[in-house]
């Protein structure tokens, strides 16, 4: 691929923009609807149909702008279940604090990070 650093740039820069608005109103929907399953199973199915997606508009070659708009709905869908998830887990394990479950949760995504 032929993209320079600060092409690269771009796409992640907007990757980020897009998750930080998901997150709080995943956050804010979740606390006031309690609908876990279904935010979690709707934000799994569109975030394995856009890595499909971005590994073929990858492979199309220079298209910085279908990059870009691939990485912002990647942004919006990824970033969204990290709230959901750590009030599910807080939710599930309720005698124990919620400081705990994250921490546990966290320790399990690094873990399963380095194994794969």
């Amino acid at each position: 691929l032929d993209y320079i650093n600060t092409e690269i740039a771009i796409p992640d820069t907007v990757l980020l923009a897009m998750g930080v608005p998901a997150m709080t109103f995943a956050g804010w929907f979740v606390d006031r609807t309690k609908h876990y399953k279904a935010l979690i199973n709707i934000n799994g199915v569109l975030s394995v149909l856009l890595m499909v997606a971005f590994i073929f508009v990858l492979k199309r070659g220079n298209q910085l702008a279908l990059v870009t708009l691939v990485c912002g709905a990647l942004g919006t869908t990824l970033s969204a279940i990290q709230p959901v998830m750590l009030e599910l887990a807080a939710q599930v394990t309720y005698p124990a604090s919620e400081e705990v479950s994250a921490g546990v949760l966290y320790c399990i995504i690094q873990i399963s990070g380095l194994s794969f």
